[in-house]
């Protein structure tokens, strides 16, 4: 069963058949797995394998706590196992950040944690030097050579590093903000960080010649993830108490009011002809990504309570990950994967 934000219960006839010629035929979400200690916060896809980062959240900002890597095998006699790749240095993992076409995947967290992963051969994660204590929330590598990391002090400073494999260091020449949160870059030319009450940074140009910007906000919320189709196209949620959805369309960012009935989201993804959205409580909901700003959203029913932090699309399934973030630290961490498919993507 789903629901369209903004409907009414009983749908009018001509919205009944305008989803039944436009929307996605889909299969339900079910639990791929459960995890009673740990939450589950990032994912990607590497080399025909599932990536999925989290880990113990540490007690206290000046604690650590402990990061680990799911890699699920999606091909072969093991598909469907997941392996677990304890970090190699203290710091729950906040996100990854994988690169195909070069065979790595990077990842950050806790305490300045940034490691690089590499399936090949023994498979280990490679800790990063950074210097750091900051906790890093968002990673984003064009290369082993060409990675940026963002995040936060316990002071409530935003952070941005970038380096390589040799290790990052902090860059300043952005504009000071409060804590950032995700990056997304449609190519080295045009990369996006977002943040704390608002922030939207851009870095644009080629080289050296690169330089970051301030974008204005429409919204003073925070912001917690982007992603997008290009850098004519980026999409930017958050929110605390209601939903935030913004979306860049090459010039300027607005914001858009379909989402304006949820509480807060954490994940996006645009995968194939589809926007994916995730949220407090188990939310998941989808839409065309040809629609207008405002058009609704088909939200599924819910099969977790526990919020889902990141979306992802893989061919012809859907992937959401999350854990009780907002019921921490009144109980112990718990984590969940979520996958839909296969699905008829239109």
């Amino acid at each position: 069963m789903r629901r369209a934000l903004h409907a009414q219960r009983s749908w009018p006839l001509w919205a009944l058949l305008a989803c039944l010629l436009g929307c996605t035929q889909s299969a339900p979400w079910t639990v791929d797995r459960s995890d009673e200690q740990n939450w589950l916060l990032a994912v990607s896809e590497l080399q025909g394998r599932l990536l999925v980062a989290g880990g113990q959240p540490g007690p206290t900002p000046s604690q650590a706590g402990r990061g680990r890597l799911l890699v699920r095998s999606n091909q072969g006699a093991g598909a469907g196992e997941y392996a677990v790749l304890e970090s190699p240095q203290p710091g729950m993992l906040w996100w990854v950040h994988a690169l195909p076409s070069q065979g790595v995947a990077w990842l950050c967290g806790e305490q300045g944690s940034v490691l690089r992963y590499e399936p090949l051969g023994a498979g280990t994660l490679q800790a990063i030097p950074t210097g750091s204590r900051a906790t890093l929330y968002g990673i984003w590598a064009f290369s082993d050579d060409d990675v940026w990391a963002v995040g936060g002090e316990p002071t409530g400073q935003g952070v941005l590093l970038h380096g390589g494999r040799s290790g990052l260091s902090p860059d300043r020449s952005a504009p000071a903000s409060a804590t950032l949160y995700k990056l997304f870059a449609s190519s080295p030319d045009a990369l996006f960080a977002v943040g704390q009450d608002g922030a939207l940074l851009r870095r644009l140009g080629p080289g050296a010649s690169a330089a970051w910007q301030r974008d204005p906000s429409p919204v003073r919320d925070r912001l917690l993830t982007a992603w997008g189709d290009d850098d004519q196209r980026v999409y930017a949620v958050g929110g605390l108490g209601r939903a935030r959805l913004l979306v860049f369309d090459g010039q300027a960012w607005r914001s858009d009011e379909a989402v304006a009935e949820l509480s807060g989201l954490a994940g996006v993804y645009s995968h194939g002809a589809e926007l994916l959205i995730t949220g407090q409580q188990g939310l998941v909901a989808w839409r065309r990504r040809s629609e207008p700003l405002g058009s609704a959203f088909t939200v599924a029913e819910p099969v977790t309570s526990l919020d889902l932090h990141a979306a992802f699309g893989l061919q012809d399934q859907r992937w959401a990950v999350g854990g009780n973030l907002s019921q921490y630290p009144v109980q112990p961490p718990r984590g969940v994967v979520l996958r839909q498919g296969p699905v008829s993507l239109p």
